[in-house]
């Protein structure tokens, strides 16, 4: 349903250097009901990481793929461990 000549989004990226869980809890309304989004793109820094999955496939949504950022893929060149870096998750709704 359009607001005011608006429609809901088709995907989101979500990348606030370390204030994503705050804005995913801001888009409860858009993920709970209605057309929800059909991709979410979210940077997941690792000391956040349990709480973001938690939040996002209790809205229904899960992961289908995850690639590095540029950094983290550097550094996981030179030897670091991958997931001590952030990285990008993509979600989609369940199908069931």
């Amino acid at each position: 349903m359009a607001v005011e000549g608006f429609f809901p989004p088709d995907h989101v990226k979500v990348d606030v250097d370390g204030n994503e869980l705050l804005i995913l809890r801001g888009m409860h309304a858009l993920l709970s009901k209605g057309r929800r989004p059909k991709s979410i793109q979210v940077e997941i820094n690792p000391n956040q990481r349990p709480d973001i999955m938690a939040f996002i496939q209790g809205h229904g949504y899960v992961p289908v793929t995850e690639h590095h950022i540029r950094k983290g893929a550097e550094l996981s060149a030179a030897g670091e461990d991958p997931e001590h870096h952030a990285y990008n998750v993509v979600f989609k709704p369940h199908t069931g």
